[in-house]
């Protein structure tokens, strides 16, 4: 298990972190802990950045830094591991 760090790129805030074995059940992990259920998540490259689309960027966190919201400067330090869209047609 990985933890990881998740920034929500349309409003570039820290969502959360999450303990987890790929980065879409990081960023499910965390959406569930503010009460965000039935999204569905799907890896997807660079290109997402700037397309319009719900997505994360997903760093790994090898601090034990507790991270808040507008902490944007010091997780964007960390190695980007991914960038996962998000869908939730339930919300």
């Amino acid at each position: 298990m990985t933890t990881y760090t998740i920034i929500e790129s349309n409003s570039g805030l820290v969502w959360g972190t999450a303990i987890a074995d790929t980065i879409t059940d990081a960023c499910r992990i965390v959406d569930e802990s503010i009460g965000a259920h039935g999204c569905t998540y799907e890896e997807g490259g660079r290109s997402v950045i700037g397309s319009g689309q719900d997505h994360y960027i997903v760093y790994a966190n090898n601090t034990d830094f507790d991270f808040m919201a507008e902490d944007y400067e010091a997780v964007s330090a960390l190695p980007i591991v991914g960038y996962v869209v998000r869908s939730c047609d339930a919300l």
